[in-house]
């Protein structure tokens, strides 16, 4: 026998409309831009909680999770591995309102057959209400979701793009490169260890380990990138402490009984971005690709 069954397409997979005995959690929802602080409810407060866009922002993934790799290869590669992951996430997800789809539908289904039963059982109709009330909220959760997920997909695809190489394939980044594996090491030894440089005034020891572990050329090209960044570092926080000292004077000076301490505000005090030494505007201007050598830039300093 055929069977009846037909999956929902994915037209189907929409916000659930809410029945009248629906709870009230799923009753309409109100246009929440026009609710300011003065006259907040609890309830309108809980609604936006329930519907907080969720996930990881552009610029915490651009910044933190694909920029944290250094190299444009192993930066599109993050990229391209997070997509993976969030598609992967985001097919699970709609199995799962499918599956919820059909449960309503079965529940629907025994609740109409139960009241048109000569005797129906009360009891049993009001168990099918709250399922069907269960199965609606579980719905709109799946529906949520969707949102988050297709941000996110669409972001990691952009930085796919904005990372790549022109004249380089999509090809040469999804397959295991040695050479650019070797680039990205040399790189992020050389970070770490210009961290270890500024923070402590020498080489960490894990670090250190790791680095010795290379190569003798990697090893060199390694160090030297370290100590140049972190020497360039330093000086940058000089000068910048050094604009700072008529604020701090004006705070040294203050009675220690009328002493305000200084708050973090957004991107810095009183709201203003702060301002980078000026040098920052130069960097990149002249830097020179040189063949077969691999020598760590540093954002504020160029090369002759």
């Amino acid at each position: 026998m055929e069977n009846s069954f037909m999956e929902p397409s994915d037209s189907e997979l929409k916000p659930v409309e809410p029945s009248a005995s629906s709870s009230n959690t799923l009753a309409k929802r109100e246009d929440l831009s026009l609710i300011t602080k003065a006259d907040a409810t609890d309830e309108q407060i809980i609604d936006a909680a329930i519907n907080l866009q969720m996930g990881q922002t552009r610029y915490q993934n651009n910044t933190f999770v694909v920029g944290s790799q250094i190299t444009p290869y192993k930066k599109v590669q993050q990229a391209l591995l997070e997509l993976e992951t969030r598609n992967h996430g985001f097919k699970e997800l709609k199995y799962k309102q499918k599956l919820c789809i059909n449960n309503r539908k079965v529940i629907e289904r025994s609740l109409k057959i139960e009241k048109e039963r000569k005797e129906p059982d009360e009891l049993e109709i009001e168990r099918l209400e709250i399922e069907l009330d269960k199965a609606n909220y579980d719905c709109s959760i799946y529906e949520r979701k969707h949102v988050t997920y297709d941000r996110e997909i669409r972001e990691f695809c952009d930085m796919v793009r904005e990372h790549m190489e022109d004249e380089k394939s999509i090809e040469h980044y999804r397959v295991t490169n040695e050479e650019e594996d070797r680039k990205y090491w040399i790189t992020r030894m050389a970070k770490q260890a210009a961290v270890d440089v500024h923070a402590i005034g020498r080489l960490g020891s894990g670090n250190l380990d790791s680095i010795m572990n290379m190569p003798q050329a990697d090893q060199l090209a390694a160090i030297k990138g370290a100590v140049e960044h972190a020497t360039l570092l330093t000086a940058g926080v000089e000068r910048m402490q050094q604009q700072l000292l008529p604020e701090v004077r004006q705070i040294m000076e203050q009675e220690y009984d009328k002493l305000d301490m200084p708050k973090l505000l957004g991107l810095g005090m009183n709201n203003e971005p702060m301002m980078l030494p000026d040098e920052v505007t130069k960097q990149n201007e002249q830097e020179t690709k040189k063949p077969n050598k691999i020598r760590i830039q540093s954002s504020r300093k160029s090369e002759a």
